[in-house]
């Protein structure tokens, strides 16, 4: 599953800091697939809202840590993030012109 395209665009996070509670709305939910406009409020209870408190949270946080999935999960952002500014330094040659070898020898 390539979460990097699929949380953005499934998973719509918002953070209360009043209450300390995080709520994780699952867009592609079929109850709420027939609505377009989704700064709608969704109730806490339906079945496409997930409720977490802080605790929960950095409870499972602690867990990923735990079993290891977090350092791998890091890890695969910094790798993706430093591919990203491999791409975005390298040079562009010109399609379909070979590169030049500069080390010819003549006789």
């Amino acid at each position: 599953m390539d979460f990097e395209k699929i949380i953005p665009e499934r998973f719509r996070i918002h953070y209360d800091s009043k209450t300390g509670v995080w709520r994780i709305l699952d867009t592609w939910h079929q109850q709420i697939k027939n609505i377009s406009d989704l700064s709608i409020s969704v109730p806490d209870d339906s079945p496409a809202m997930k409720i977490l408190s802080d605790l929960e949270l950095n409870s499972l946080i602690a867990h990923l840590d735990k079993i290891g999935w977090l350092d791998q999960i890091l890890k695969k952002k910094i790798e993706l993030k430093d591919l990203r500014i491999d791409m975005l330094s390298k040079p562009k040659r010109k399609p379909g012109r070979p590169k030049k070898n500069l080390t010819m020898l003549s006789d």
